[in-house]
C-alpha cells in the first residue's frame, strides 16, 4: 500500500511533448488513487524521464492492464521497473486523441 507522505510533493504532470514514442521511463513511486474532476478514481504514479526529471502520470486502463500482466497488480512491485512509452491514438468522448500508453520494457 502506498504511503501518502511519499506522494504529497508537488510534481508536474507529464505532457505528451516531454517524451518521444519509444522512450523508457522508470516508476519511482507506488502511486496513489485520486478522484479526478469527473469523480472517477484514477491511479497516479511518478516516473523518472530520460533527462532524470520526475513527472506524474495518470495510468490509463490500457496501460494498467499491460503492466499488471507482467509486473503484477501490486504497484509496489512496479517501482524501479523500466516502462516503454508509446504514443497511440485512442477514442475518447467520441473523438480520436493521442495518448501515452505504457508497456513493460
Amino acid at each position: 500500500m502506498p504511503e501518502i507522505n511519499d506522494f504529497e510533493e508537488k510534481v508536474p504532470f507529464l505532457k505528451l511533448e516531454e517524451v518521444n514514442d519509444g522512450d523508457t521511463v522508470i516508476f519511482n513511486s507506488e502511486g496513489r488513487y485520486v478522484d479526478d474532476k469527473w469523480g472517477k478514481n484514477r491511479l497516479q504514479m511518478d516516473v523518472i524521464l530520460l533527462n532524470k526529471e520526475v513527472r506524474r502520470i495518470t495510468v490509463n486502463k490500457t496501460s494498467m492492464r499491460n503492466l499488471a500482466a507482467v509486473f503484477g497488480t501490486n504497484t509496489y512491485e512496479w517501482v524501479n521497473k523500466p516502462v516503454l512509452v508509446k504514443k497511440e491514438k485512442i477514442l475518447l468522448g467520441g473523438s480520436s486523441k493521442l495518448a501515452l500508453i505504457l508497456h513493460p520494457n
